[in-house]
């Protein structure tokens, strides 16, 4: 089967949500997180995935869903990026989502501007949000300079 037709369906907060199965490494449960200096607020850490070191990424808040610490039981989905390998916080993932990109609602014909989401699944119990660009979803509302410089020092 394509996996592009194919989701990987998890929850945060409460609220599911997916991705697709053609960017998700592995599943894994959650271990300690190597704190950073200086680092992002969506930026938890980073751990060791068999001598990789991969960020630890929480999106809870640019999702707008209240933070929680990392739990015995909660997991990270290894999501493959245009950048690198990244490590999402999820509090459980519910499995793959088969043939449901049919009947997807892209996220331009909900609403203009939206970056952090490719669109609306329909799952047996409810509308299912698939995340977009996890880049764009992290940088989210960062400044980032294109063109090399910093754009810290506005003056």
């Amino acid at each position: 089967m394509d996996e592009s037709k194919q989701l990987v369906r998890f929850s945060i907060g409460g609220r599911s949500l997916a991705l697709p199965l053609s960017e998700v490494e592995e599943v894994v449960r959650t271990v300690e997180v190597t704190p950073l200096p200086e680092k992002a607020d969506e930026i938890l850490g980073v751990i060791n995935v068999r001598g990789e070191v991969v960020p630890v990424v929480d999106i809870r808040k640019q999702l707008r869903i209240d933070n929680k610490p990392m739990g015995l039981h909660d997991h990270f989905i290894l999501v493959r990026t245009r950048k690198r390998t990244v490590a999402l916080l999820v509090e459980g993932v519910q499995g793959v989502i088969e043939d449901c990109m049919e009947e997807a609602v892209p996220s331009g014909d909900i609403t203009d501007g939206i970056q952090r989401f490719r669109g609306v699944v329909k799952g047996d119990d409810g509308l299912i949000p698939v995340l977009g660009d996890l880049e764009a979803v992290i940088a989210d509302g960062k400044p980032r300079s294109t063109e090399g410089g910093s754009r810290r020092n506005r003056g």
